[in-house]
């Protein structure tokens, strides 16, 4: 199975602020209580498997940044090096690509 969008941006997005600060996937996973194993999981874009909100609040906490910097926007995805050369319009053609794949994966 393959995972949507919405949760590979995700992912990008948490492993830029790893990096940024220099921690290590397996303190990471230590910090939302899972094995380093499965964040590698989900970094994988052939697997189900991906950060939950919990997750995300637990990261947004320890990073002390708003949980929204690692949710998908149009702002957000102007960090990543797969966007950065993307217009604004390319980028809403994108954000809407992440809500259609949403809506898909919930009519199911």
């Amino acid at each position: 199975m393959k995972t949507l969008l919405f949760y590979q941006i995700i992912a990008e997005l948490v492993d830029r602020e790893r990096r940024i600060r220099v921690d290590k996937r397996e303190y990471i996973a230590s910090l939302i209580g899972c094995t380093e194993s499965y964040i590698r999981k989900i970094h994988s874009p052939t697997t189900n498997k991906h950060y939950k909100l919990e997750h995300l609040y637990l990261l947004s906490n320890y990073w002390q940044i708003d949980i929204n910097a690692l949710l998908p926007s149009t702002s957000n995805l102007k960090k990543l090096p797969a966007y950065q050369n993307c217009s604004d319009t390319e980028l809403e053609n994108e954000m809407k690509k992440v809500l259609n794949s949403i809506k898909k994966e919930n009519i199911k």
